[in-house]
């Protein structure tokens, strides 16, 4: 307050008149302030007033409980205008609604109070999970069957896709949840619900339209409301047994397995226009409608909300395509809405099926409002070191883009451009936020500048916003390392290169979020167990003894010497029986305890056991129904190590499990200089790696090569780059071979300098976190590169993989996997059995006019089959087929017995892959007769006539199947698909049929029917520039050719589990 003149309490007159004046002004004057006697300023009576009525109408009259909307109204008087009140919910979807007093009538504002059911619903949104999800998943009862539509009772199919599952109890449910592959045919649907009768009450087709052909589609996170007369769901699945269903007690929701807004990103999509995805092959087609299709990078488990038009056909188009790592379709859901209706589809929410690695979108005329959502994947929590490892390991290896070969993104307007260069990669675009900053790295970039860059961004309508790195010019070559900066308005980063190899690393808190993750963890670590098996045995949970099966699915690992209280964690994909995983025995071989029951019968199942070693027990016993298991040992380290020190040391580790280098150099063991050999591009010069004396590191690299006088696996350079150390010479020039070693950092060393002959190559730190994770310890005799070493894969096939000796893919193959090859291809063989288009009531199998060797090298043929061929050659078949002896010997009866399926896989049945690498000879077979080639795709994919192509494949799988039904089995494409385009199309449809793994060799082998104009092979093909006879790999002397196919391979085949 301040200080009055005169002071508080004078009476004079002229005080008395002040204040006098000062009352009048403040009772009757205007809303404002008039000062005191001390220039302090007081309210007047009007604005106390007007600050009392702004106060009161923003209070909630809470001494009254309005029960409706009509009650509230009723009192507006005690609401005073422009205030707000609730009323009570009239429905569940909120606790109160609140209003506002408008004019005397009361309007809502839109905000209300939620209810419990609504924070529930909220919380699942929130976590992406429902709250009362009950995992329900019914075993498969077996394939070659399904619940009949009009009856609901199992019937059987000879068509083994199919599999009946175990009914589904539902009573006390409202919903079901499905996930799974799925067919929908005049007699049979996905899910039929049941009453306590056992009357089929419900007919589900999960969105699928009928269809006459086995065109499945894969279906996400499917809702369905359940009947309320049900008591049981029957459910049958079509090429994929397993199905995942939950259960739900609330009812549907669109939001089942919904994103928040906090945990979401938008996906920019790159529109191909006047496009949309062939539902059989998944090929991109061109259309005349304002079809697009966009291509999208995903995993297995992405979550998605999808926002667009659609239109088209229902056995024509779908909305999404799912496609493995192979770009082979794998499923499809929600069909076109018809040809001449537009629907728009809203917020529409799915999950990424297993096995895939990209999704193509079709839309039809996407505008401003077509919307792709993602979860985060760092609101994943990395519930432990492995996933963590895992998340952040697939983000250091950034440099396995995909890509578009022949083409580069224009740098005038960022067009995907077609150059008649297959070397040229344009790599799928990358979603960027301006102001990011990205270090990209390529081996080789070239060009013309003004219309090549490395990098082009574009913005969210199109538009270019900025271009890095022009390209060198036309002719000439350069590698390129460059930091970048995300340009403002940028939303997509365009890569181009001269390499498929380019390495992209974000430089931000990606892995430094992982990394905290790891560092969060309480110092508890996981050393994996390298451990044998024996086939077709399993611990006796009784008597604790090795015990022999029939079944060489079954596997008895080596007991591992164990002592009471340490911790284990079994892991087996596959289990099965109503034994145990884990048997403890004593000293003396007496059982003392047991874990995890097996589910019974011929039920498989995964596990995942923790167990605790008893007291008494000396050995742990495991036992599963397959080879892939890990064992791993739980050890507690320090947990005083600083967060810091293990986020620092995970980082650099993960650095190094995917090493950054330039293709084409070495480094030379005499000079330590890095070196370029343009004659062989695979070889890889790591760059220098920081060291110490004394470190020891782990080498893994998939192939390694080079002359001992120039190369050695690792240098060691001092701090002046002298080399003061080496490590592993080059085993020779020419000579490949797979390297997992360790090299100790010598005296005075301060660089690791470390070369190969693949990028295929990772160095593991002894003593930092990522050694502790599984397979990557120093100690072990084994690693991620030594899955197939051991094990026996059998390939069927012609002459190309039958080669000359040594010089064929095959041979090579189990050089570098060290595995043990069965080689049963044979020359002129063709997997059919016969010539559909030919085949007469006195000739079943087309043979008249036949060659000798096509007949009785024909692979699907039953041992009868060919024995008939043999008793009646004399009489019949001598005079109807060319080029056949005047009569049969010892030698070409047992030959032609030994043609037969049956016999070429006899003694290989438990291998652990078979490769089917057929398809040529049944080109050429047909071609020979003067036949229509184009009638090798017409026959159905299914079928098991083997006077098709299909028929003669799907009997040899049905043989393999029926005698190890877990078999492994990979497609090998043609080398290339312009000559003999019918070739690549049938083995593409054959993989589709079964979900086998097929390598597309036409699209990674570069072989075409281009003609060469340069100096070296004028007026040659591609093709027969590679291979002198147009057709084999081994009539090229020099081996490159056969190199290259097995260089192909090899990656694929390990890529198999």
């Amino acid at each position: 307050m301040a200080e009055l003149n005169p002071p508080l309490g004078t009476t004079t007159p002229e005080i008395f008149m002040d204040n006098v004046k000062r009352a009048d002004e403040l009772v009757n004057g205007p809303a404002g302030t008039v000062n005191d006697r001390g220039g302090e300023p007081l309210d007047t009576w009007r604005q106390m007033m007007a600050k009392n009525d702004e106060v009161r109408q923003n209070l909630i009259p809470l001494s009254k409980q309005y029960a409706t909307l009509a009650a509230a109204q009723a009192d507006i008087a005690n609401i005073p205008e422009g205030s707000t009140t609730y009323y009570r919910s009239p429905d569940d979807s909120a606790l109160a609604v609140e209003v506002m007093n408008v004019s005397g009538t009361l309007q809502p504002t839109g905000r209300k109070m939620p209810s419990q059911a609504a924070v529930a619903a909220n919380t699942s949104v929130i976590t992406g999970l429902d709250l009362d999800r009950v995992d329900v998943s019914p075993a498969s009862l077996g394939t070659g069957q399904y619940y009949q539509l009009s009856t609901g009772t199992i019937a059987t199919t000879t068509d083994t896709n199919w599999s009946a599952c175990a009914p589904v109890a539902v009573a006390g449910y409202s919903r079901l949840i499905l996930s799974g592959s799925f067919l929908y045919r005049a007699a049979v649907a996905p899910l039929l619900f049941v009453d306590s009768a056992g009357t089929v009450i419900s007919v589900q087709s999960l969105g699928i339209p009928m269809s006459s052909d086995n065109v499945w589609s894969s279906r996400a996170e499917v809702q369905v409301d359940i009947p309320a007369a049900a008591v049981s769901a029957l459910i049958s699945t079509y090429a994929e047994p397993a199905v995942a269903v939950y259960a739900a007690a609330q009812a549907f929701r669109e939001s089942g397995v919904a994103l928040s807004a906090s945990k979401t990103k938008k996906r920019v999509l790159n529109w191909i226009a006047n496009t949309y995805m062939n539902i059989s092959t998944g090929a991109l087609t061109s259309s005349s409608d304002t079809f697009a299709a966009a291509r999208v990078p995903v995993a297995p488990g992405d979550v998605f909300t999808l926002s667009c038009s659609l239109k088209g056909a229902p056995n024509q188009i779908r909305l999404i395509g799912f496609f493995d790592s192979n770009e082979t379709l794998i499923g499809t859901f929600y069909p076109g809405t018809g040809s001449g209706t537009v629907s728009t589809i809203n917020n529409l929410t799915f999950r990424v099926p297993k096995n895939a690695a990209s999704m193509v979108i079709t839309a039809y005329s996407p505008n401003s409002s077509t919307v792709l959502m993602q979860a985060s994947v760092f609101d994943r929590a990395a519930l432990d070191i492995q996933t963590a490892a895992d998340t952040a390991g697939n983000l250091a290896k950034s440099s396995v883009l995909p890509f578009y070969s022949g083409r580069y993104w224009k740098n005038t307007n960022g067009a995907l451009t077609v150059v008649n260069d297959a070397q040229f990669c344009a790599f799928y675009p990358v979603q960027v936020t301006a102001g990011d900053v990205y270090r990209i790295k390529s081996n080789l970039t070239t060009g013309n500048p003004s219309l090549v860059s490395m990098v082009v961004f574009k913005g969210a309508n199109g538009e270019l916003v900025g271009t890095a790195q022009p390209a060198p010019g036309s002719g000439s070559f350069a590698a390129a390392d460059i930091t970048v900066t995300v340009p403002a308005g940028a939303v997509l980063m365009l890569l181009t290169a001269y390499s498929p190899y380019i390495d992209i690393v974000y430089q931000g808190s990606a892995v430094e979020k992982i990394g905290s993750s790891v560092a969060g963890i309480a110092a508890s670590f996981a050393q994996q167990l390298s451990i044998n098996f024996s086939k077709g045995y399993y611990w006796n949970p009784t008597s604790g003894t090795l015990t022999s099966t029939t079944d060489p699915n079954w596997r008895a690992f080596d007991a591992i010497p164990v002592s009471p209280g340490e911790s284990y964690r079994v892991i087996a994909t596959e289990f099965s029986g109503s034994i145990y995983v884990v048997v403890f025995k004593n000293a003396s071989g007496a059982v003392v305890s047991k874990s995890q029951l097996g589910p019974g019968g011929s039920s498989i199942v995964a596990v995942d056991v923790p167990v605790t070693v008893p007291a008494g027990a000396t050995s742990m016993c495991v036992t599963a129904y397959t080879d892939n298991v890990t064992v791993t040992k739980n050890i507690n380290y320090k947990a005083d190590l600083r967060k810091e020190i293990i986020q620092r040391d995970f980082e650099s580790g993960l650095r190094l499990l995917s090493p950054k280098g330039l293709d084409g150099y070495y480094w030379h063991q005499n000079t330590g200089v890095r070196t370029l050999i343009t004659s062989d591009w695979a070889y890889f010069s790591v760059d220098p790696i920081t060291v110490s004396p004394g470190e020891v590191y782990r080498i893994i690299c998939a192939e390694f090569s080079g002359n001992p006088a120039n190369v050695y696996l690792a240098l060691f350079k001092d701090s002046s780059g002298a080399i003061v150390g080496r490590s592993y010479a080059g085993p020779g020039s020419g000579v490949l071979q797979s390297v997992d070693t360790n090299v100790t950092v010598p005296a005075n060393a301060a660089t690791m300098c470390i070369t190969g002959h693949s990028r295929n190559l990772q160095v593991i730190k002894a003593g930092g976190i990522v050694s502790k994770l599984p397979g990557n310890s120093p100690a072990q005799t084994t690693g991620p590169l030594d899955y197939w070493k051991g094990k026996k894969i059998v390939w069927l096939g012609t002459s190309i993989p039958a080669g000359s000796g040594a010089n064929a893919y095959p041979y090579m193959l189990a050089q570098r996997l060290g595995a043990t090859i069965a080689n049963q291809s044979v020359g002129s063989s063709p997997i059919r059995g016969g010539l559909d288009a030919f085949a007469t009531s006195d000739d079943p199998y087309g043979w008249y006019g036949s060659s000798y060797t096509r007949v009785t090298r024909a692979l699907s043929h039953s041992v009868a089959i060919k024995q008939s061929f043999i008793d009646n050659y004399d009489s019949k078949w001598k005079s109807l087929v060319t080029g056949g002896p005047a009569s049969l010997s010892d030698t070409d009866k047992a030959n032609i017995l030994g043609y037969s399926y049956v016999n070429r896989l006899a003694g290989n049945l438990d291998a652990d892959l078979f490769v089917i690498d057929h398809g040529i000879n049944d080109f050429l077979w047909i071609q020979e007769r003067g036949g229509d080639v184009a009638s090798l795709l017409t026959p159905a994919v299914d079928t098991r006539n083997i006077n098709t192509f299909y028929g003669g494949i799907n009997t040899v799988i049905d043989y393999i199947l029926s005698q190890n039904p877990r078999a492994r089995i990979l497609v090998i494409g043609f080398y290339e698909n312009e000559l003999r385009p019918q070739v690549s199309q049938m083995q593409l449809k054959s993989a589709q049929l079964w979900e086998y793994q097929i390598v597309k060799l036409w699209e990674k082998t570069g072989w075409s029917q281009q003609v060469l104009t340069g100096t070296d092979g004028t007026g040659k093909t591609i093709t027969q520039y590679w291979m002198p006879d147009n057709l084999h790999p081994h009539s090229d002397t020099t081996g490159k050719a056969n190199t290259l196919l097995t260089d192909i391979l090899e990656m694929e085949i390990r890529s198999v589990r």
